[in-house]
This record gives C-alpha cells, structure tokens and sequence, in this order.
C-alpha cells in the first residue's frame, strides 16, 4: 500500500506477507522529490518480489500512478473519497482487532495508529484523520494494503489428498 505526500506528511510504503496476513516491511521519508519518490517505490516492489500495489492515487498520486505503470510495476490506483476512506479504515479497526492482520512492535506504527481518530459533524458524517500536529500516512498505507489483501481473490488448491486419493 502507498500513500504519497512530499512536503509536510510523509510517503509510506506498507508491505503485508499474503498469506501470512503481516507488516513485513515499510518505508517512510517525507521531503524528497517524485522523481526518487517513484525509484524508491520501485526498488522495494522489486526487492518483494514486484507483488501487487495499490497507490493514492487522489491528486498528484494520478501522474505518479502512470509513471509507475508506464515503468512496468504491478499496481492498482484507489482514490480516495469519504466513503471508501471509512470503508477502508472500518475494514483495517476489524482486521486488527480481530487479529486477522497481524502488526509489528514498531513505535511508530503503534502510536500512529492509537492517535488515529474519527470525528462526527453535526450533519453526523463520519470524518476519519488524525489530530491537528500528528500523521496519519501509516494508517493510509496499511489501510490501502489491507484493501488489496481483502480484495485479492486467492485461490483454492485442491488437492487429490482432498478427494481421499
């Protein structure tokens, strides 16, 4: 899962292992320029083995997407608007507490996560953030990843040990 930023928030790539439903790896860095952005993303895809992606790809992340594409990487674009956003954390709250999804001891994910918050307006719309100051791209990338898991329709295998041969 990716989501961009380049200035003030920060660019995560989020990797989960797919069938073990786990954070194996994850790369943060704000401040750097599209262009090693777009390198950067493609050295981890390829060190993982060029898995399926998923990029934001709402705003600046439509150009980046293309690039991407146009570079031969595996990846799906989401744009994000209200609704899928709170379908989107909806899934990852009930994947992590039902320990479907397994997350790592990493300071910076945990706290991320625990600050991470929802707000309902007086019309009662649901908007999901985290608090003025704090970050949420690791919530965004982990949130994107676990879309892809949950979307990905995984196979079964049937063996002939299933049939009693």
């Amino acid at each position: 899962g990716i989501d961009l930023a380049k200035h003030v928030d920060y660019t995560v790539i989020m990797v989960l292992d797919l069938d073990e439903r786990k954070i194996v790896a994850m790369d943060r860095f704000n401040q750097v320029d599209w262009v090693l952005q777009k390198d950067r993303i493609i050295k981890l895809w390829e060190k993982w083995n060029k898995p399926q992606a998923i990029i934001d790809s709402t705003g600046v992340g439509d150009s980046v997407y293309d690039d991407l594409i146009a570079r031969g990487m595996n990846v799906v674009p989401f744009r994000f608007n209200s609704a899928n956003k709170a379908e989107m954390i909806r899934n990852l709250v009930v994947a992590i507490e039902s320990g479907e999804l397994g997350l790592v001891d990493d300071s910076l994910i945990i706290d991320e996560l625990e600050s991470f918050e929802y707000v309902v307006s007086k019309l009662g719309n649901v908007r999901y953030s985290a608090p003025e100051g704090l970050h949420d791209d690791i919530v965004m990338a982990l949130g994107l990843a676990w879309q892809l898991i949950k979307d990905i329709q995984i196979p079964v295998v049937t063996t002939l040990s299933s049939f009693g041969l």
